[in-house]
């Protein structure tokens, strides 16, 4: 009897550990919604911005982190023309330090990576895929350099400023 006890002890300890670390392992996870409205300058016009953003983050024990978003950010000029920027999926990204005291971080954005669409009906851009870069900063030379090293889908140059003036200016 003893021998059972003893064994069902160790089994119940071992479960308990288990679940223990089990919990320990899950990420971190913060739900993010943002309703918000501001005036400023885009692109050297003065514009109203609306930004919604709803999605969820993730934090993982190794610093790493997921963030599962929808992002819809309208820039409206006085005339009330507006350009309308959409962003959706998640996007991951890990960071190290390396020995040469230089950051390096990988980041992958799955989904839409941005759509630009003017208030008369143009979709003036729409990149969409996978995409996976690093980045590069080093800190005591405040330089950075980024570098695709993935891309899978539809993705072509995108002049931001140049849309947000021919829609806007």
């Amino acid at each position: 009897m003893r021998r059972l006890t003893t064994a069902f002890a160790l089994g119940a300890l071992v479960v308990l550990l288990t679940a223990q670390l089990t919990v320990a392992a899950q990420p971190l996870m913060d739900r993010v919604r943002l309703d918000q409205t501001s005036t400023g300058t885009v692109c050297g016009i003065e514009v109203t911005t609306h930004l919604v953003m709803t999605g969820v983050a993730f934090t993982y024990q190794d610093g790493s982190f997921m963030f599962v978003r929808r992002v819809e950010t309208t820039w409206t000029n006085a005339e009330g023309d507006w350009v309308r920027e959409f962003i959706a999926g998640p996007f991951r990204q890990t960071g190290t330090l390396n020995p040469d005291g230089t950051v390096t971080f990988i980041g992958e954005h799955i989904g839409v990576q941005i759509r630009l669409e003017t208030s008369d009906g143009t979709i003036a851009a729409f990149n969409r895929g996978r995409l996976i870069f690093k980045t590069t900063i080093d800190r005591a030379n405040e330089t950075f350099v980024s570098e695709v090293i993935f891309q899978a889908g539809h993705y072509t140059e995108t002049n931001f400023c140049g849309i947000i003036t021919d829609a806007l200016g």
